[in-house]
């Protein structure tokens, strides 16, 4: 009876000390960087450019810019995606960027990280510059700023995460950047770059940017 007794109490000891199965909380899934910027051979995107002026009236300058993706091609082993970009406001010798994608980031040639869909809080680039022609020094950062935003542009409204530079003046002779302290970059969900500013004027507070008028994406 005593070794029943004990059969018993055992058993009820051994389900008490049974560890409870702990279902790991499932990660949710890394929204892949490619999926903001498509770039399969046949893509290309369409942008007017415009200008806004010291009394902040924007206007088109009648310019358009096509950006298309040329190939790929390998770079240190690593496989980087060819795309034609033209400035037709200024006239560059060398249009074509290379980027690789590494999961939530995008990648150029230099191994700057250009956007990044899950960090927020890192500083991707940090450098200093001489405005030309002046003695005026500058100092930048980039980071990814905003995400989930709307972006209206001429193809439409669109939910976007922005990776933006912030310029910041360290010298005397322009002592103000006006409204202009920033350079965005906003991209969307299945389409790619939507809106980007483009540059502006310390002295005479102009500021451009171009955005999507139309686009085509596999």
């Amino acid at each position: 009876m005593r070794s029943y007794f004990n059969l018993i109490l055992f058993s009820f000891i051994f389900i008490g000390c049974k560890k409870k199965d702990i279902k790991p909380t499932p990660k949710e899934p890394v929204e892949l960087a490619s999926n903001y910027f498509p770039l399969k051979v046949g893509n290309y995107w369409i942008y007017e450019q415009f200008e806004t002026d010291t009394n902040h009236v924007t206007k088109s300058l009648h310019i358009i810019d096509s950006v298309y993706v040329k190939g790929e091609t390998i770079i240190n082993g690593k496989t980087y995606v060819i795309v034609f970009d033209k400035d037709n406001l200024y006239e560059r010798p060398d249009s074509f960027f290379y980027y690789h994608f590494d999961n939530d980031k995008i990648i150029d040639q230099t191994g700057a990280i250009l956007l990044s869909t899950t960090d927020y809080t890192s500083i991707f680039k940090t450098f200093h510059f001489i405005v030309g022609g002046t003695d005026t020094f500058f100092s930048a950062t980039s980071t990814m700023a905003n995400k989930n935003i709307k972006t209206s542009v001429k193809a439409g409204i669109f939910t976007t995460i922005t990776y933006q530079t912030i310029y910041k003046n360290i010298s005397v002779d322009c002592l103000n950047i006006y409204y202009f302290p920033a350079i965005d970059k906003c991209y969307s969900l299945n389409t790619g770059l939507v809106y980007e500013t483009m540059h502006g004027n310390c002295d005479k507070a102009i500021r451009r940017h171009r955005e999507l008028v139309r686009y085509h994406v596999n």
